[in-house]
């Protein structure tokens, strides 16, 4: 009897395939039943994927707004005289809290009594300003142009398009969540409160 006879007596038919579609080896056979268990110990990180339906109970704490407002000043706070005073420019630092994550700055209003076209810069690094006034070394400019003023009683935007955003680490000052800006104009119309130390004020270019 002829070698081979059983296997042709079984197959019906034989089709070429290209080499990129063949595997290594023939596949096994799929199993019979889905399995009962999760395969393998759980992940240590969540999937990239949202879950299909909302948990059973809600969080122990609400959620915040992924985009909010940080606003320093109202109207009668930064009118001038008094605690205001106004300058070419003022430089200060923002730090995160200690149980805080990433803050994503998007966006910054100055405030200027003009309505005339003011021009700007805006420029920061990580980490304080200390030590870095008076000179452009290791700051990195964010945001320059020209922009209308909008005049008493409102804050003036920075355009979107003339902004780029810069994150601050969470986790405190002692985690390197902190960032220092310094915002300038070409005239002397940029107008700030004065804050107070021991006391006494001081101008907005102080660590306090």
């Amino acid at each position: 009897e002829r070698a081979g006879r059983d296997f042709f007596s079984r197959v019906e038919g034989i089709e070429a395939v290209v080499a990129r579609d063949l595997t290594r080896r023939p596949t096994q056979a799929p199993q019979d039943s889905p399995t009962i268990s999760p395969m393998g110990p759980p992940t240590a990180f969540p999937s990239a994927m949202p879950t299909y339906s909302p948990s059973g109970t809600p969080s122990s704490m609400p959620s915040r707004d992924h985009d909010q407002v940080i606003m320093t000043g109202n109207r009668e706070d930064l009118q001038l005289g008094g605690r205001t005073t106004s300058s070419f420019g003022y430089i200060w630092n923002m730090r995160t809290k200690p149980d805080s994550g990433v803050l994503m700055i998007t966006g910054m209003d100055f405030y200027t009594e003009s309505t005339n076209d003011v021009t700007f810069e805006l420029w920061t690094r990580m980490g304080t300003f200390k030590g870095f006034k008076g000179s452009y070394e290791g700051w990195d400019l964010i945001a320059q142009g020209t922009t209308r003023g909008r005049g008493i009683g409102r804050y003036t935007t920075i355009p979107e398009e003339m902004f780029t955003p810069v994150s601050i680490p969470g986790g405190g000052e002692e985690n390197g969540g902190m960032r220092s800006f310094y915002l300038t104009l070409d005239t002397r119309e940029l107008v700030y409160k004065l804050g107070l130390v021991d006391d006494e004020a001081t101008t907005a270019d102080s660590d306090k």
